[in-house]
């Protein structure tokens, strides 16, 4: 029907409208989440496992001094405070896992290799700390071999502070990143708003023209049946509504005197059944010969046929037929009958 638009036309500003709404309110949810989340990252895990790195270098080089000063004096004083630095380091290292479970697998890897060359460290003390053997037997050749060992450890603490360090530079890189993106999404959410706004300014507006044209169409339809009425009043043809199965759907107030019928008694009816069925020499008319039955079908009007119609009482009278099919475009809906009394004229 003309001035019927698709619904996909309507649809398009309605998706366009949700998605923005849907938008303005998830994207900032999402960029504050992964803030969130990043800045718990360097708090809770990598500046943290800083410290703790820091300290466990510090703990390797007390324990050093302290296992040096041991075989350089024998004193058991020295051998105790090793022990302390051993069991404060061990559990700094426990804690520094912890910290770095959420870290990348690279960075994680490098926890692993700093503990090879401790354990080497700190194994290669037992045999000075537990007495297996004596000082001055081991103390020439532990010295230099100790630092050699010193050396290696310190080497594995300074590799995973750097890994940690540039890890911490990429994680802050990123949040500065999701930072500068909240500008211009921001300032791209507010279009999109605003391009949602006049959207359903121009879908109200253009449903409010629809709804005007509906309600001055109905008024028309409303206008043209009454005048319709008006005339079918006024005519003394009866006028008759048949779709396209022959059944009648309207008769005028002149056709139901002529015919002596109410309008409940012919509504539904087949109108060849109930007014066509004999012609004027008394001889039963078939369906298939019906001129106004072939007229329905093929859309053709009927102009001044002669025939007669049959009342309630079976009784005729001769009248002239003319009919005009209702056609919607190139379908053919139905047709109007009209028929004339010309029982004067005969």
């Amino acid at each position: 029907v003309s001035g019927r638009r698709p619904a996909s036309v309507h649809a398009i500003p309605l998706f366009f409208i949700t998605l923005a709404l849907l938008a303005l309110v998830a994207d900032p949810v999402l960029l504050n989440r992964q803030l969130a989340a990043g800045q718990e990252y360097l708090v809770n895990a990598l500046d943290p496992s800083i410290q703790f790195i820091d300290e466990i270098r510090y703990l390797q080089s007390r324990q050093f001094a302290a296992v040096q000063a041991f075989v350089l004096t024998g004193e058991r004083s020295h051998r105790e405070q090793y022990r302390r630095f051993e069991d404060r380091r061990l559990t700094v290292r426990d804690t520094l896992g912890v910290a770095l479970s959420s870290a990348p697998a690279e960075v994680r890897a490098l926890i692993g290799a700093l503990d090879q060359p401790t354990t080497l460290w700190t194994f290669n003390h037992l045999r000075v700390l537990n007495e297996e053997l004596g000082i001055d037997q081991v103390g020439r050749e532990f010295i230099p071999e100790d630092h050699a060992l010193y050396d290696d450890a310190l080497a594995a603490t300074e590799e995973l502070k750097n890994s940690v360090l540039a890890e911490r530079e990429r994680a802050n890189a990123e949040l500065e990143r999701i930072s500068a993106l909240q500008f211009p999404i921001t300032i791209g959410l507010v279009a999109l708003s605003l391009l949602a706004t006049l959207s359903v300014g121009l879908i109200g507006r253009r449903m409010g023209g629809l709804v005007r044209e509906v309600q001055h169409r109905r008024g028309e339809a409303v206008r043209a049946r009454r005048q319709t009425e008006a005339v079918m009043a006024a005519t003394a043809d009866g006028v008759v509504g048949i779709d396209l199965e022959g059944r009648i759907t309207s008769i005028n107030q002149a056709g139901r005197q002529l015919l002596d019928y109410s309008n409940r008694e012919v509504i539904g009816k087949s109108v060849h059944g109930l007014l066509l069925h004999t012609d004027p020499a008394g001889r039963p008319v078939p369906e298939s010969e019906s001129a106004v039955l072939r007229g329905l079908t093929t859309g053709e009007a009927i102009n001044f046929h002669e025939s007669v119609v049959w009342r309630r009482d079976g009784t005729s009278f001769p009248v002239q037929l003319q009919l005009r099919p209702l056609i919607d475009g190139l379908e053919v809906k139905g047709g109007v009958l009209t028929f004339t009394d010309i029982t004067e004229q005969k």
